[in-house]
């Protein structure tokens, strides 16, 4: 009997022993700076002091910072080899100039190798102002096209060359790239802004009809059309994100515009005469539905998610339409004897435009409706907004001019050597 009790004493000592050693207690986070919702700028640097204690020893720790999708804006930091009670100060660099004005939380992640546990500070980050660094421009010379900086002094420096020819271009501020697309020969490439290198080449399928169509700019990808049927939408490294297809062999992809829930594409038949609108669903890319049209489309632009202003000539009238997904056709269309050929447009925003025509620069307000002369003196090829500096940067021909958006005053005059093609404008962030 003493021996059975002995051995009830040796197995619940024992049983003591096994639950003493199973941890189950995370490490505790104190935090001590920065205050909860305490303000930053980009370029500023935050000191994060933290007290991390456990029931055994702290084998990790991840600091983080991330936005309210719990998506990474900074590089991390791996803490290792902690002792238990210490007191930590970690400097995080804000340098990722792409951050916008937000909320944002600092995370630390501990563990003690079995238990693990996340601590948030909340803080709030304020973007960099807004700020030009620099217009790329993309001029030709017989057929030779090379892409050129005007600084911020308005001198213009060569940048680099582009082989064969060119169709048209956009501009990734953020990763500092511009992506430029041949027709027949040219390559659709992806340059560094300041280094110029390439980032990314992809070459034309070389036949008697242009390979690439079309390329605009929208939910951070470029959109590139393909006289093969594709619509394709590339990011900063070149990864297609978005694949949407025409009726190949039957019609082809041209100019596109881009909403945060739909593609709405211009299409022209591959043999004889016929367009179309076609809709598909963005980011799947899936066709939802199709309108006949009549017309050349200059652009396309988003008026809210279910509606596109569509810009666009008919024999030598130009014609401003709204084009609504819900009824699938044009529910609106202005068009004046003033208007005449329109070459190029500028959307300011949902209901305010620039309009360059063949007898000079129009506004163009949808509502109230209201269309008078901004610049009656200049055939504008191209036009661009300066948001950084409330300007109209128009190019006509081989010069290049800076208004002023308020009171349309001339600020500046850049005359260049060679006609120009296109212009983009390149920001801070």
């Amino acid at each position: 009997m003493k021996k059975y009790f002995f051995l009830l004493f040796i197995f619940f000592l024992l049983m003591l022993g096994c639950k003493k050693d199973k941890d189950t207690q995370a490490p505790v986070v104190k935090i001590i700076s920065p205050n909860e919702n305490q303000n930053f700028m980009v370029g500023d640097t935050i000191q994060l002091n933290f007290e991390i204690t456990d029931d055994t020893k702290i084998e990790s720790v991840n600091i983080s910072i991330i936005d309210e999708n719990q998506i990474p804006i900074l590089p991390n930091f791996l803490l290792l080899n902690i002792s238990n009670g210490s007191r930590l100060n970690q400097l995080i660099p804000i340098d990722n100039t792409a951050i916008t004005s937000g909320n944002y939380f600092i995370s630390i992640r501990v563990s003690d190798g079995k238990n693990e546990q996340t601590y948030f500070r909340k803080i709030y980050i304020n973007e960099l102002p807004l700020k030009r660094k620099a217009v790329f421009f993309i001029s030709e010379n017989s057929g030779q096209f090379q892409v050129n900086k005007i600084d911020s002094a308005f001198a213009i420096q060569f940048a680099y060359p582009l082989s064969g020819d060119f169709i048209g271009s956009a501009i990734d501020s953020k990763n500092k790239l511009l992506v430029t697309a041949g027709e027949f020969t040219g390559k659709l490439q992806s340059a560094n802004t300041q280094s110029y290198s390439v980032n990314w080449s992809e070459n034309p399928i070389t036949s008697s009809t242009p390979y690439y169509r079309g390329i605009s700019r929208g939910n951070d990808l470029n959109f590139v059309s393909y006289a093969t049927g594709f619509i394709k939408g590339f990011d900063y490294t070149g990864a297609i994100k978005y694949t949407s297809t025409s009726d190949q062999g039957v019609y082809i992809p041209l100019k596109t515009g881009v909403s945060s829930k739909y593609i709405l594409n211009e299409q022209t038949k591959v043999v004889g005469i016929g367009k179309k609108l076609v809709l598909y669903y963005y980011p799947s890319g899936i066709d939802k539905q199709e309108v006949n049209f009549t017309g050349d489309v200059v652009a396309i632009y988003p008026k809210k998610e279910d509606e596109f202003f569509v810009f666009y000539n008919v024999a030598s009238i130009g014609k401003i339409s709204i084009y609504s997904v819900s009824s699938n056709s044009i529910t609106y269309t202005y068009s004046s004897p003033s208007l005449n050929r329109i070459i190029s447009s500028l959307a300011l925003s949902g209901n305010n435009f620039l309009v360059g025509t063949d007898n000079g620069i129009y506004s163009f307000q949808y509502n109230p409706t209201n269309f008078i002369p901004f610049i009656s003196s200049i055939k504008a090829d191209k036009i661009k907004y300066d948001e950084a500096n409330n300007e109209i940067i128009i190019a006509a021909k081989n010069k290049m001019y800076f208004y002023d958006y308020a009171s349309v005053l001339l600020q500046n005059t850049v005359t260049t050597a060679d006609s120009i093609c296109d212009l983009q404008v390149l920001y801070n962030r």
